[in-house]
């Protein structure tokens, strides 16, 4: 909507005078009674500025032009785009996970390349440094959500009849069972944590057990897939 910033919150980067513009109102604080608002300061950088209740009334009743008295309102919509699923972009991705492939080196022409540890990589890592998983509890938080969007992804699968029932249902067996081993590896992890004297060995030996059934279960996955004929939706 198109505002009077006079009537904005006086800032040392905001000169208060009379100028027309429009600006994109995008949060509210009620307690406070302001509205924030993504506009440009007199710099011309981008900035997030606040502005009154009663400020956000006189700023934009001080509009003239007809033109700019409509306000736009800008929904958010999480379906307006589709993507097609590619089943070939997927087995890519189970391959690059089994092998630790750095994907990002991938997309370099688009995207910067990121170093460090990836797909089975990461397991190998936490198995030689078994306590940084009892010092940052995050970081198996992560692996267990990881391994619940595993199986989201396989039920989409079946979903899409590129898994028929017997695969689709011991693969989902397969990834809930090593849910169940992250689950006791975070228990461990801690008690680790919380009161000390957890063997290190003991929680390299379960990363370990994770590491070998997840490379089991996205063979077994991959195998399934690229011998499949059913690949196109």
């Amino acid at each position: 909507m198109h505002l009077d910033e006079f009537y904005f919150e006086k800032t040392d980067k905001v000169i208060k005078r009379h100028y027309i513009h429009s600006n994109l109102v995008f949060g509210v604080d009620r307690e406070k009674e302001i509205f924030q608002v993504l506009g440009y300061n007199d710099d011309g950088k981008l900035c997030e500025r606040y502005i009154s209740f009663n400020g956000l009334y006189k700023a934009h009743m001080a509009v003239q032009k007809k033109e700019y008295k409509k306000i736009e309102v800008i929904k958010y919509s999480p379906s307006r785009n589709k993507y097609k699923f590619e089943i070939e972009y997927f087995l890519l991705q189970i391959e690059e996970f089994l092998e630790g492939k750095n994907s990002s080196i991938r997309l370099a022409g688009i995207l910067p390349v990121i170093d460090g540890k990836y797909g089975v990589e990461v397991y190998k890592y936490f198995e030689k440094n078994p306590e940084m998983l009892i010092q940052d509890l995050r970081i198996t938080y992560l692996f267990v959500e990881r391994n619940e969007l595993m199986k989201e992804r396989i039920r989409f699968l079946h979903e899409r009849c590129y898994l028929i029932n017997q695969e689709w249902n011991e693969l989902f067996m397969g990834f809930s069972s090593i849910g169940d081993m992250l689950k006791k590896l975070l228990y461990i992890c801690m008690l680790g944590n919380f009161r000390g004297g957890i063997s290190l060995q003991m929680v390299s030996d379960k990363v370990k057990e994770v590491k070998e059934n997840e490379i089991a279960e996205c063979t077994k996955l991959f195998n399934i897939l690229q011998k499949c004929e059913r690949r196109k939706e």
